[in-house]
């Protein structure tokens, strides 16, 4: 009798008669079965609309399907558009893979000097040892996919999903790459299952190809030799690969148009004026101005600089103070005011109603808050804060969650994939992504709140628009005039400093 050992295969991915329908009758798969062993290499093969993502995504668990699904481990994934924060260092992207493992509270502070120095030896393991602390919005695109690998690696998977890892690279770093994918891969005994439209290049790294064709598995190769002497199965006949027809777009131009026209006429009917109005105008306006301007040195002198000057200090620290309150509270708003598909009816409810909310504050003009401020705290520059913050949040509120809004979802799904919380999403991934809109919005909202303090000044509100009424009352012009010129340098000064930070932030996108 032979004594002939006979290995059991060790599958951690079986998938019998499987098939995923979409709403509306659609079929992404049908009747796959599948047995992947441990820490093998399989590649999905096929054209367009064949389903080859549909089985990543079942084999990670994101569908509810007919048949059977046994997935054993943890599941990692990398994506074809990768889904990195771009504005984050490579090491910070690659500790987001444990994310999972923390408390947000955690995170806040950063991470454990063990992760750190797991990530970094994940980053040496892909070459990218010396660009740890690099933007990766300045990595090269083969540099940012390893990248993602070592995100992926840094949750201890089981098994590696790659969804056209390679798709936007160019053919000696795609090969490069998945080389690199596939060696680390084996050292740890992960099973990797990928997605590819190169299938010399499947066949070179892989232990087994499979071929989808309209959500079926229709061939199977065990590789291993050379390529004409690989082990073939026929499993289902072909099928001609089908398109559906180009959805035509309708041209909605005129139709914009003819609106802009109705609402632009409507504007200007009922706008009174014989044209009469403007006579002699540039006359008035010389003396108007020529008034203004001091007639002489002794004129200049007495103008009341000092208490122009710290009455601007008293206008700039209420617009500090007004701006910094309402960023304060605008931003956990602004994450209460997102809109998101599936949200729970509570959770619409309470954007709904911030969003309210901050359409009543933008309604009232700062003036009146100030007035209303005033009539219940009294007069001086705490009202003037006070008023200043609330209008700021009515505003500051909006452009936040339209800032979030806008960033792309992608990002912060992936983080959920490395089982990130809700909190730990938003700061690691959408509160980055969104911070050159968040800053522009801060930057100009203390830029108006300045010139909005400044009116305050005329309702008693604090600041130097006290003193500029006085002197427009006593028509004391020239000390108008001083008054204006100081507020315009520090709107100026402002300006140049906002320009600066905005160009800093787009240099590191």
């Amino acid at each position: 009798m032979n004594n002939l050992a006979y290995k059991i295969p060790d599958y951690i991915i079986s998938l019998k008669e499987v098939s995923l329908n979409f709403s509306g009758g659609v079929r992404a798969l049908k009747s796959i079965s599948l047995d992947v062993e441990r820490g093998k290499q399989v590649t999905i093969v096929g054209p367009s609309g064949s389903g080859k993502t549909s089985l990543l995504s079942v084999i990670a668990g994101k569908h509810r399907v007919t048949g059977t699904r046994e997935v054993e481990g943890k599941v990692g994934v990398i994506y074809q558009d990768l889904r990195l924060v771009k504005r984050l260092s490579a090491l910070s992207n690659v500790l987001h893979g444990v994310l999972g493992n923390y408390r947000f509270i955690d995170t806040f502070f950063g991470f454990s000097k063990a992760d750190e120095k797991k990530a970094l030896e994940l980053l040496g393991r892909v070459g990218l040892a010396s660009k740890a602390n690099t933007s990766v919005s300045h990595l090269s695109g083969g540099e940012q996919q390893r990248v993602a690998i070592a995100r992926a690696l840094m949750s201890d998977p089981d098994i590696l999903l790659a969804d056209e890892p390679i798709a936007a690279l160019d053919a000696e770093t795609a090969e490069q790459v998945m080389a690199l994918l596939h060696e680390v891969a084996r050292e740890k005994g992960i099973t990797v299952i990928s997605v590819h439209h190169d299938e010399s290049l499947a066949f070179r790294v892989s232990d087994e190809v499979i071929r989808l064709r309209s959500g079926e598995l229709v061939e199977s190769w065990k590789c291993g030799a050379e390529e004409d002497e690989l082990e073939f199965k026929k499993i289902a006949p072909d099928e001609p690969e089908r398109f559906d027809p180009p959805m035509v777009k309708r041209n909605r131009i005129l139709s914009i148009i003819t609106i802009c026209a109705v609402i632009y006429a409507w504007a200007l009917y009922g706008i009174e004026g014989t044209g009469r109005e403007f006579d002699g105008a540039l006359g008035r306006l010389g003396n108007f101005l020529s008034s203004m301007i001091p007639a002489s040195f002794g004129e200049f002198k007495s103008i009341p600089w000092s208490q122009l000057f710290y009455s601007l200090l008293e206008t700039l620290r209420m617009a500090f103070l007004g701006t910094s309150f309402g960023i304060i509270i605008s931003v956990p708003l602004a994450a209460l005011a997102i809109k998101s598909p599936g949200t729970s009816f509570i959770r619409m409810f309470l954007r709904d109603s911030i969003r309210l909310c901050l359409n009543v504050f933008r309604s009232v003009p700062s003036l009146l808050w100030g007035l209303i401020v005033t009539a219940v705290i009294g007069f001086g520059p705490l009202a003037g804060v006070i008023a200043l913050s609330i209008y700021s949040v009515g505003y500051l509120t909006k452009f936040f969650y339209e800032a979030f809004e806008g960033i792309d979802p992608k990002a912060p799904d992936a983080l959920k994939d490395f089982g990130a919380s809700g909190l730990q999403k938003f700061f690691h991934a959408v509160l980055p992504a969104a911070l050159p809109g968040i800053v522009s919005s801060m930057l100009f909202m203390l830029e108006y709140n300045v010139r909005a303090a400044t009116i305050l000044g005329i309702i008693d509100a604090g600041g130097i628009g006290f003193y500029l009424k006085q002197y427009l009352d006593f028509q004391y012009l020239p000390a108008v005039t001083a008054g204006l010129l100081m507020i315009f340098g520090v709107v100026v000064i402002l300006d140049a400093i906002s320009a600066r930070i905005r160009a800093k932030l787009a240099c590191t996108c």
